[in-house]
């Protein structure tokens, strides 16, 4: 065990603890002189990644338990998987009832080729969508369809990509751990590029004192002295009042006839 807690970096109560659980299979051989194979690590990181993103402990047996049932078909073993990762909701109503998704929901995912048929009776994501919908909606923030659509494509182009990491593991509890782990990782990645591709957009569009450009590039029909000309000198000092010559014309002088 010694040699698990230095290669996996959890302490040996914890996995110790894990071992009790059922969480961590046995290690090979008899209980004084087991012995722990690059499976049990790989058990170890997985863990370690779960408990890193909050899952609780019931969460966290529910995925492995859908890893250790990859045997055939990974689709069900996957969504088991995926859906046990958060966020989490708790919008049953109060006689215990799911009660089920919003129209206008059922119309986006409908509308992106996700058919009711489809999906699980109990879809995590879906419910996370209409609970988000809804949310957004009640802080007066609301998406449009259109709206939903343009972030679905994009999330789309995402998905495909790392699909394709997905398959390139041939055995169904390598796909799923993958999946699971890309979920739980890569998620945070992309709300991290998200929130920096805001920053960049921000300092593009916005003056360098902080104030939005239509405070300082005033719309048409306002005076030309309100606008902050590109030598950065006052409108009266580079452009006369109409009337005045631009320049100063030199006079004649009866004393120089």
């Amino acid at each position: 065990m010694s040699e698990l807690v230095e290669r996996s970096g959890v302490p040996r109560p914890t996995i110790k603890f894990y071992l009790r659980e059922g969480l961590l299979m046995p290690g090979v051989g008899a209980a004084t002189v087991s012995e722990y194979t690059d499976e049990h690590l790989d058990r170890l990181r997985l863990i370690k990644a779960l408990t890193g993103a909050s899952l609780p402990l019931g969460r966290i047996r529910t995925v492995l338990a859908a890893l250790d049932e990859a045997t055939g078909d990974v689709h069900p073993a996957m969504s088991r998987a995926l859906g046990a990762l958060p966020p989490y909701l708790d919008d049953a109503g109060h006689d215990g009832l799911d009660p089920g998704l919003a129209p206008r929901t059922s119309r986006i995912l409908e509308r992106l080729g996700h058919a009711a048929a489809d999906l699980p009776t109990d879809s995590s994501a879906a419910r996370q969508l209409d609970h988000s919908l809804a949310a957004a909606d009640a802080a007066g923030v609301p998406l449009s369809d259109d709206d939903v659509v343009a972030y679905a494509r994009a999330v789309r182009v995402i998905a495909e990509g790392e699909w394709a990491r997905v398959l390139d593991h041939t055995e169904p509890r390598d796909a799923v751990r993958f999946a699971v782990l890309g979920t739980v990782l890569y998620e945070p990645v992309v709300t991290a590029l998200r929130r920096l591709a805001h920053h960049d957009l921000a300092q593009q569009h916005f003056a360098p004192t902080g104030l939005p450009d239509r405070l300082t590039r005033p719309a048409s029909g306002l005076p030309d002295q309100l606008t902050r000309p590109a030598s950065g000198l006052p409108d009266q000092l580079t452009r006369p009042a109409s009337g005045l010559p631009d320049r100063p014309h030199p006079t004649t002088d009866s004393s120089d006839q």
